[in-house]
């Protein structure tokens, strides 16, 4: 603690080094540099409260996925549009959750006219060379793989002050054929209300499209899909060739604020099948690799094996449990 002549000239006081800092800050009239959340208030001078760095400064201003399905493989490229409307480099995290059977085929980070594509490198050595660029002040971006959670990958960055930066991350996958569907899944969880919010799908297939629906936004914990049509998307279907179709779901801020504070959290789901009239296999062949789909009807049930597990432990205390025994 420091002691410091109050105005009178007459009594002291303790104050800590941060108070001192505050008090100085209010002296000079100069607030802007230091980072801490509010100021102290004193008898002849009013400072009045300041966020720290990270607070509302970073916001994704526009938010665009886009999936092509091809012969029931689709492709699904997201691009996140974040700005730093700050007056210092900050560092934030964007989360994407990709479906199960998903891989990651690319991640680049555009600034300015320059996209940067990422490089694979061993965990240790990425993460020291992304602490090294921070540390320097300058932009860079981190990808990481959840080994709990193999689908949730994290996008870590650093965005120089008033700096815009364009996060793309491709994933693919092949869609599988699940009591007479195909679904294809998308997540979306941006944490907070986005100006530019737009999810398109696009399916060119090599049969004609029998069935086509766009269900409503499932959250992700709910035990019980959805099975209500989308009220926000807007499906076409080709008129002159039956097996395209074409989904957009152009999410307003009205919509994403009903949701909550965070916005919209949860899957969109597009299921679709083909016509396969006397066909009940086919063999697709894209860049060098091949899929080959069995479709057999009216095949014998085959015989289950079911176990059930009760689970008694202490979370489940309470009406889980009540519920557990009724069942």
């Amino acid at each position: 603690a420091y002691e410091i002549s109050c105005v009178t000239g007459v009594q002291t006081c303790a104050l800590s080094d941060l108070q001192i800092l505050h008090l100085l800050a209010a002296v000079l009239g100069y607030s802007h540099s230091l980072s801490s959340s509010y100021f102290v208030k004193t008898d002849s001078h009013a400072i009045s409260k300041r966020q720290a760095p990270g607070g509302d400064n970073i916001r994704i201003t526009k938010l665009h996925v886009r999936s092509e399905i091809q012969f029931r493989y689709a492709r699904t490229t997201v691009e996140s549009y974040i700005k730093n409307f700050g007056s210092v480099t900050e560092t934030t995290q964007f989360q994407a959750i990709l479906p199960e059977n998903a891989f990651v085929s690319n991640f680049s980070m555009i600034v300015g006219e320059t996209e940067y594509v990422a490089e694979v490198k061993s965990k240790d050595e990425a993460k020291a060379e992304f602490d090294s660029q921070v540390e320097d002040g300058l932009g860079a971006g981190l990808v990481e793989q959840d080994a709990r959670d193999a689908n949730l990958f994290k996008i870590r960055t650093s965005i120089e002050p008033t700096e815009k930066v364009i996060f793309r991350l491709t994933y693919d996958e092949l869609l599988e054929r699940s009591l007479g569907l195909y679904e294809h899944t998308i997540h979306v969880q941006p944490g907070q209300i986005v100006d530019d919010f737009k999810i398109i799908v696009n399916i060119n297939e090599s049969l004609p499209i029998t069935s086509l629906n766009v269900l409503e936004l499932e959250k992700e914990n709910e035990i019980s899909p959805s099975s209500k049509t989308s009220s926000i998307a807007t499906v076409t279907r080709d008129e002159e060739d039956n097996s395209k179709g074409s989904i957009v779901y152009k999410i307003s801020k009205k919509y994403q604020k009903d949701a909550g504070k965070k916005g919209i959290q949860g899957a969109f789901k597009v299921q679709y099948d083909v016509d396969r009239t006397n066909q009940t296999n086919e063999v697709q062949v894209i860049d060098g690799y091949f899929v080959h789909f069995f479709t057999p009807e009216n095949l014998k049930v085959l015989p289950k094996h079911i176990i059930f597990v009760l689970d008694i432990s202490g979370s489940m205390g309470g009406e889980k449990l009540q519920q557990l025994k009724d069942a």
